[in-house]
């Protein structure tokens, strides 16, 4: 499990309605699993840039497409 999980989660609950924090997992899709839409999904790397003081462009946050994919992101640009 990622050291920045659990912060991811906290950024996801913060804005999306998530009705049931287990469907939260590495593995959860942002579209399908968890409902978020682009505006969402915009939300949400925007929380993470503001948190981590980051920058995340278009592509890569296209391609940012499950709760694992996040984090391991934050893994390589915040550091281990």
């Amino acid at each position: 499990m990622s050291k920045y999980y659990d912060e991811v989660k906290e950024i996801i609950l913060e804005n999306l309605d998530i009705d049931d924090e287990s469907k939260i997992t590495m593995e959860a899709t942002f579209d399908g699993d968890l409902g978020a839409d682009s505006i969402a999904r915009f939300e949400i790397v925007n929380a993470m840039e503001d948190r981590y003081g980051l920058e995340v462009d278009d592509d890569t946050a296209q391609g940012l497409t499950t709760v694992g994919a996040v984090c391991k992101f934050l893994e390589e640009a915040v550091g281990k």
